[in-house]
């Protein structure tokens, strides 16, 4: 769970895994929420999908910042999916739900989520390059290996690729009625040497590699 860092005016970052929505209006995903807002720090796990207009579903555990979390995206076959989510405290969520997308992409996104209709400010929440957030993939209980699996057939290991053109998530700020300027929020490291895990920091420099 990352930590949400101070702020003068209300923040909030929500940090995500998911299945579709890459070039697609389909999505499953499950995740945290860290805010900062009437100065203090937030934190909840949720999960939600495109069939419930991406609103997250609270999950009920009791969370903080620097806890493990854990969450898994599932296909159970015959158009059922199985989110789970725990922590390191041994609270545990499970949900078996009907999801009809492709399938197509596999989603490992930080972002400033929609608060009241409206796009939010992002929360500064890796509190500094030394604390940085860290996405670690585990597959068959193996942490730091990505793999896929395509209509029932055995798992392939893929590998992340790092590109300084795209590896930044970005804000995009209106600065005349025909210009834009794109400020950095967010920065990946290079994965590791396992090709799949990965620090995200808040700001324009990227952390070191995990």
């Amino acid at each position: 769970m990352p930590q949400a860092s101070p702020t003068s005016s209300a923040t909030y970052s929500a940090t995500w895994i998911g299945i579709d929505g890459f070039s697609n209006s389909s999505l499953i995903q499950a995740g945290t929420e860290q805010d900062y807002y009437n100065g203090a720090p937030h934190y909840a796990v949720w999960w939600t999908t495109s069939a419930n207009g991406f609103y997250e579903q609270p999950i009920s555990h009791v969370v903080y910042a620097g806890d493990p979390i854990s969450a898994k995206i599932i296909s159970a076959g015959s158009g059922n999916w199985t989110i789970t989510l725990s922590d390191s405290s041994g609270q545990f969520f499970s949900k078996t739900l009907t999801y009809s997308g492709p399938g197509t992409s596999a989603e490992w996104i930080v972002e400033a989520p929609g608060v009241n209709g409206r796009q939010s400010t992002i929360a500064n929440y890796s509190n500094g390059l030394q604390n940085p957030m860290l996405f670690n993939p585990t597959t068959g209980g193996v942490t730091g290996r990505v793999s896929v699996s395509a209509n029932g057939t055995s798992l392939i290991p893929v590998a992340l690729t790092y590109s300084t053109d795209s590896g930044q998530l970005v804000a995009l700020t209106r600065t005349s009625r025909r210009s834009y300027t794109y400020t950095p929020t967010s920065t990946p490291s290079p994965p590791d040497t396992s090709g799949s895990a990965f620090n995200m920091a808040y700001g324009s420099v990227a952390p070191p590699t995990p």
